[in-house]
């Protein structure tokens, strides 16, 4: 019997670079902590990362099917907000999931 390896799709979290998210305001007092780890090529495969790893943020931050941020709520990559889903991350990305009215 030979040994197939395994085939990794782009949305596998072992091949999606971690990243260090950081939560500011009620993320982080529902989160219980000020960052978590989550994996992902594009801001919506974190986003459903970040769910997995942090339950507690379904429903009053993150959807609880999708991961995206609630209305109200947005992401900060690279000192820029955003809710695009489709935002390619890197392995030295800055995240935040922040207040939406954070921004000013």
């Amino acid at each position: 019997m030979t040994h197939r390896p395994q085939v990794a799709t782009p949305a596998t979290p072992a091949l999606a670079p971690t990243i260090a998210v950081e939560l500011f305001g009620v993320p982080r007092l529902v989160a219980g902590t000020r960052t978590v780890d989550a994996a992902g090529r594009t801001l919506a495969d974190l986003a459903a990362d970040l769910l997995r790893r942090r339950p507690t943020l379904a429903g009053r931050v993150l959807d609880p099917h999708t991961g995206w941020p609630l209305d109200g709520y947005s992401f900060v990559v690279d000192e820029q907000f955003t809710r695009d889903q489709t935002h390619p991350l890197r392995p030295e990305s800055s995240v935040l999931l922040v207040a939406s009215a954070a921004g000013g």
